[in-house]
């Protein structure tokens, strides 16, 4: 597998080969985690889709955003954040 180069803050390359992070790193896995992922939050998907229709990328920080789509959280009180779909 091809390694990958990293630069960090201070500008030194990291270079590691993506057979360290094993099996976890296959497209079939990643593919079923997103599905997983978008099975177990359909309200978040779909607050998504409408922000989508409003905001490029469907919200304001789109650099913190991840595929398929971001959480929707709804509440929150003290260290624990509660998502539309009832997961905390």
């Amino acid at each position: 597998m091809p390694a990958w180069t990293a630069k960090t803050v201070r500008g030194h390359n990291h270079k590691r080969s993506n057979a360290a992070f094993g099996k976890n790193m296959s497209s079939n896995n990643v593919v079923k985690a997103r599905s997983n992922f978008a099975d177990r939050n359909p309200g978040s998907r779909s607050h998504y889709d409408e922000a989508r229709k409003y905001m490029p990328g469907g919200q304001t920080r789109s650099v913190l955003t991840h595929a398929p789509f971001p959480l929707t959280f709804a509440s929150g009180s003290g260290a624990t954040l509660t998502d539309v779909d009832g997961h905390t």
